[in-house]
């Protein structure tokens, strides 16, 4: 089991409004930030979290329980998860890397392997550049 913080602004959703909502609970949306969607990612059901108030309060109200696994936020108007550019670029650079050691150990697994994952990055690389030269468009 693990424990996380649950950060939220009273006058957006407050302790009361989770007591209100009881056992039912409710979806924790608005994330935008990429390091606090990838700790949600990680959560699992039954795991625990300190209720944080922010802005004036400044203070831990209450404890809550995980009670669902991760899903895309229905309030997020691209309907996506969004992975940062750089993260591709990176993925390159280490694929290719490792593709170029096994073409030197000549390593049919790993050649394979990193020659899947070089597409694969290529390949979303491709789709993001023709989505935004779609949406210039």
């Amino acid at each position: 089991m693990k424990y996380w913080l649950f950060k939220s602004e009273p006058g957006t959703w407050s302790w009361q409004d989770q007591l209100d909502k009881g056992d039912s609970g409710e979806g924790w949306d608005g994330v935008r930030n990429h390091q606090a969607g990838n700790n949600m990612k990680a959560m699992q059901i039954g795991d625990l979290g300190f209720f944080y108030h922010s802005v004036s309060e400044k203070q831990i109200v209450g404890i809550v329980d995980v009670t669902e696994l991760w899903h895309l936020d229905p309030t997020d108007p691209s309907g996506r998860s969004v992975i940062p550019l750089a993260f591709w670029y990176f993925s390159i650079v280490g694929g290719l890397v490792l593709f170029l050691y096994a073409l030197w150990r000549q390593d049919p697994v790993i050649i394979c392997g990193q020659g899947l994952g070089l597409f694969i990055y290529l390949r979303n690389l491709f789709l993001i550049f023709k989505e935004r030269n779609s949406d210039k468009a």
